[in-house]
């Protein structure tokens, strides 16, 4: 109706005794559709498609979950975080800055629902958090749960203190850091301010 794309759905109530069957159509207006697993999707339409359904994030397309992941840790953790994630990267999708301090981060979208990440792909973001001289680094999931192989790992170069922080986020994890940044994210510190 509005003169954009137009949507047209029929539906039909059943008909009680005495009464006649009520039809109607329903208009809807919109500009464009996207589906999750667009590489093109907004931000926006995907954190409320996954408000709605968090298991859309195991169709959202990796680069774009990358990009989702870079939007909600610059939220949650008020400070820049950089995307860097292309073809062959080494391991590292995003670069968080804390102070002046990197942190390697590295984005794995799973197509499956329930997937346990192995200890290998843990190993590559080490290898290249080693190359770059890094001591902090992150590991991002849509994985439920890393194996213990993984954990056990990050928990020795831990103790060991070859580097000095190392976190690994499953689904659950980014969902709840998801979660709290919502859609309009603020930097922590700005309700501090009083006008």
């Amino acid at each position: 109706m509005c003169g954009w794309w137009e949507h047209e759905e029929e539906y039909r109530e059943g008909a009680a005794i005495g009464h006649p069957a009520f039809t109607g159509v329903i208009h809807q207006a919109f500009l464009r559709s996207f589906r999750s697993s667009d590489k093109d999707a907004p931000l926006m339409t995907l954190l409320s498609a996954i408000d709605k359904d968090p298991n859309i994030v195991h169709e959202v397309h990796p680069s774009r979950f990358e990009q989702l992941v870079q939007y909600v840790f610059d939220a949650y953790y008020s400070c820049e975080v950089v995307h860097c994630g292309r073809s062959h990267d080494g391991g590292v999708d995003l670069i968080m800055i804390d102070s002046d301090i990197p942190t390697l981060i590295q984005v794995k979208r799973r197509g499956a629902r329930n997937p346990v990440e192995s200890v290998r792909s843990i190993r590559e973001l080490l290898g290249s958090m080693l190359i770059a001289r890094s001591r902090k680094g992150v590991f991002v999931s849509t994985a439920d749960h890393f194996s213990p192989d993984a954990e056990k790992t990050v928990a020795k170069i831990l103790s060991e203190k070859t580097v000095s922080h190392f976190e690994l986020i499953s689904k659950s994890g980014f969902l709840e850091r998801l979660k709290a940044v919502g859609r309009n994210a603020k930097p922590v510190w700005n309700e501090l301010i009083r006008e």
